[in-house]
């Protein structure tokens, strides 16, 4: 048990560093150099606003070159009657620091928030009774994004503008002083003596300390295990189990000892509990619930829906080879899930339809069910259509689709059936293309995905952000358009990816393109699993960007902060950028590694990067990314940078 504390401990704090150090600059002999007035700023911002986020706010100070009301304000808002409005507004809170220029004697740093209609919530301010009902109000409001400006200036360390920041803060924060609630600190001395609970992460494990989706009736115990963001010693925690009827069915006290930052407690039920939900609520010395969660009680017997997680999903051939067609009347048809995690007690149903009929969703032309025997473990799954109803499928396009444990469609691939005279069985990956003697770059044996960002028609349906995330995020946006030429980002990002890819061919790379025409819907997820089916050796996103100011130009570089190859994505994201930058003479603005981006969310299993080739927003950059002889020398920085990724063994 002291292991998993002390474990869960570590993640904590990794997770925190990661958050504020920002991208490490490092010279070419690996050795830390000064940074520049442009990356002490977005240092300090990313500082900010973790400390914002993470409710640090007594850190916030040193951070102001002056008095800041705005900050008091959150020191008291967090010891008050509007503590759980604060928190929820927190969680509906985002940033990406855009641009940092160097003006005068300092910088100015661009900001967009992404964050709920603070107005809105004031609108209905009237019909709030309780705190609770302002955090309903505000979990419901859709999100947007604004910019805000900071000027930061270098004293005895570089400090953000007080007036800036007081500006920023009210923006944000200053509707909760309208709110009919108290902001008078109800825990005279807490500052002393306690400091309010902010939860970091919640869990439900089974004695053997596995994570858990849901429950049977009948358990011998269940534990709710809390990781906080500040560390307590000697604070008495109080905690209350109810279930579906709202009966308390186990309670207690825990003391928190040693400076620890976990709250483990144990529900051993007397009796047989009742399905639906059981509710576990933590409360602090003062009397707050500061974490209510609840779990699924699912009666005996029902295999509980376990949340998938699969990062390959394909069509097979009876030799297990990837394929994407097969010959009318084969004997052999099937799809093939593979996991980096085993999973047991699974269930998992599938159906394969026509293309007209999977449109209109209509009748499938074969329906299955895996479900290994109780307690089988296993992180493959392969799932056959049988022989007889392989062969009555006649010529044609087809989609196998997958099924979540609650019935929801999780993923989908399709195939084809060829006429037998006309079959050639096309492998997705491994197969090589013919290497130009002339090829400035020998690529052989690497896979590239490209993704050329957007398509013609947004898709403004949501799907996950994650894997880990129950957070919702559009399909796919519109992107935005040049200021000179008038052309459309998705247009241009094709155009790009095009000659990309007969470039990186030429060098003997195998390439899949996730679209290769305006005319498509793919979706963000489906373009990264596209990248983990095909097992690149680089997934690389063609966006451009734009910025508010029309003088911002330049290359940037989007990685994901999670995930196996999250320690690596830095490192090669800025030798993508220098790359990029060496062959195009771009500005470079630096590598952001974050989990904002579900098309590089849904593939940390690949060397997966965004890359913002320039600002249509800005005349020059805009000019550029349509100019022929440009593209050429981004396609050569690129190559380049494939080169290197071989070379390394990525």
């Amino acid at each position: 048990m002291s292991a998993r504390r002390i474990t869960a401990g570590l993640l904590v704090v990794l997770m925190l560093l990661s958050c504020m150090s920002g991208c490490k600059k490092n010279d070419k002999k690996g050795n830390k150099r000064e940074k520049s007035p442009q990356e002490q700023t977005e240092a300090l911002m990313d500082d900010f606003c973790a400390y914002i986020k993470g409710g640090k706010f007594d850190k916030l100070d040193k951070l102001v070159d002056g008095p800041c009301v705005g900050i008091d304000q959150l020191k008291v808002y967090a010891k008050s009657e509007v503590s759980a409005i604060l928190d929820s507004s927190l969680k509906e809170l985002s940033f990406k620091i855009d641009s940092v220029e160097e003006e005068g004697d300092g910088t100015v740093a661009k900001l967009t928030v992404t964050y709920f209609d603070t107005s809105a919530v004031l609108d209905q301010a009237g019909a709030f009774k309780a705190p609770k009902d302002a955090v309903t109000c505000i979990e419901n409001e859709p999100k947007s994004d604004h910019t805000y400006t900071f000027h930061a200036f270098k004293n005895e360390q570089w400090q953000i503008s007080a007036v800036d920041a007081e500006t920023f803060l009210q923006a944000l924060f200053g509707y909760i002083e309208e709110l009919p609630f108290s902001t008078e600190e109800t825990v005279p001395g807490a500052s002393k003596t306690f400091k309010p609970f902010s939860v970091y992460e919640t869990h439900w494990y089974d004695e053997k300390y596995n994570v858990i989706p849901g429950i049977h009736e009948t358990e011998d115990e269940i534990r709710y295990y809390v990781v906080t963001w500040d560390y307590y010693n000697k604070v008495e925690v109080r905690y209350e189990f109810t279930d579906n009827d709202g009966t308390v069915v186990g309670e207690g006290k825990i003391e928190m000892l040693g400076n620890t930052d976990i709250i483990d407690v144990a529900l051993n039920p007397a009796k047989k509990l009742p399905a639906g939900e059981l509710w576990c609520r933590l409360y602090d010395p003062t009397g707050k619930c500061f974490s209510e969660t609840m779990i699924e009680v699912f009666p005996d017997g029902v295999r509980i829906p376990i949340p998938f997680e699969f990062s390959q999903f394909y069509m097979l051939d009876e030799a297990g080879q990837k394929v994407k067609e097969y010959p009318f009347g084969t004997e052999y048809i099937a799809a093939k899930l593979a996991s980096d995690i085993p999973y047991k007690d699974i269930r998992i149903d599938y159906k394969v339809f026509s293309e007209e009929e999977y449109k209109k969703q209509g009748t499938p032309a074969f329906e299955g069910s895996l479900l290994p025997p109780d307690g089988q473990e296993d992180k493959e799954y392969t799932l056959p259509v049988t022989p007889d109803d392989a062969k009555v499928l006649p010529e044609g396009n087809y989609y196998f689709v997958v099924y979540d444990m609650r019935g929801g469609e999780f993923w989908k691939t399709d195939f084809v059936i060829v006429p037998s005279e006309l079959s050639e069985t096309t492998v997705e990956s491994g197969s090589e293309t013919t290497l130009d003697p002339n090829a400035k770059y020998d690529l052989t044996g690497m896979v590239i995905c490209i993704d050329p960002g957007h398509q013609g028609k947004a898709n403004n349906d949501t799907e996950p952000l994650a894997p880990w995330s129950d957070e919702q995020k559009a399909k796919v946006s519109a992107g935005t358009s040049g200021v000179a030429t008038k052309r459309p980002e998705h247009e241009v990002n094709l155009e790009i990816g095009l000659k990309l890819k007969a470039y990186l061919e030429s060098m003997g790379a195998t390439v899949v393109m996730t679209r290769e025409t305006a005319d498509v819907d793919i979706s963000n997820v489906e373009r990264a699993k596209m990248a983990v089916e095909c097992k690149a050796d680089v997934f690389l996103r063609l966006h451009c960007d734009a910025a508010d100011s029309p003088d911002t130009r330049g290359v940037g570089v989007f990685v994901c902060s999670k995930g196996e190859l999250a320690e690596k994505q830095v490192g090669w994201g800025d030798m993508l950028g220098e790359c990029y930058a060496a062959a195009t003479g771009a500005k470079y603005r630096g590598c952001n590694a974050s989990t904002t981006y579900s098309g590089l969310n849904w593939a940390t299993s690949v060397p997966s990067f965004l890359l913002e080739m320039g600002y249509m927003s800005n005349e020059e950059d805009d000019r550029l990314l349509s100019d022929p002889e440009y593209q050429d020398k981004i396609c050569d920085g690129i190559a380049d940078f494939c080169y290197k990724m071989k070379k390394e063994g990525a």
